[in-house]
């Protein structure tokens, strides 16, 4: 699988590096109308499972029903939204579903209660976030991915 970014102006779960990287692209011309592009480039030589990852206001400012038409119209298989709480996700999840697009669910290590519930629901693979904090450079990651799947078989 591979996963193609959508840049945006404020991606509040990433780290200053993927931030930065962001507005780079930003203000270098790319649009959602340029990762639609690179879609279309990959799938005139793979048919590898693609995934959008970006944030909600991109998707919902371009339009869910002519965003994801135009997913399935070219060969995106996921998206996923990290601004996106599970309890939210219905708005979203219509258009997608209506467009052959699976919604990726995600779990964090806060999620423990919910847990069941998410991946019951979950479509085309579950984001496992596993450790807390944004992503981007650190000196030591933590986490307890072990624990997580111990408690949720």
């Amino acid at each position: 699988m591979i996963e193609i970014g959508i840049p945006f102006s404020d991606p509040t779960a990433e780290g200053v590096v993927i931030q930065d990287a962001n507005i780079r692209a930003l203000k270098n011309g790319m649009t959602t109308d340029g990762a639609f592009d690179i879609v279309r480039r990959v799938r005139e030589k793979s048919q590898i499972p693609l995934a959008f990852m970006t944030y909600a206001n991109p998707v919902f400012h371009y339009g869910y029903d002519r965003f994801f038409a135009k997913c399935e119209e070219l060969g995106v298989d996921a998206i996923i939204i990290p601004d996106m709480p599970f309890e939210e996700k219905a708005e979203m999840e219509e258009p997608a579903n209506a467009h052959n697009v699976a919604l990726i669910s995600m779990i964090a290590p806060t999620s423990e209660e919910r847990i069941q519930m998410i991946a019951k629901e979950a479509k085309g693979f579950i984001y496992v976030v596993s450790s807390m904090g944004v992503t981007g450079v650190r000196s030591e990651i933590r986490t307890d991915l072990g624990a997580i799947v111990e408690r949720n078989p």
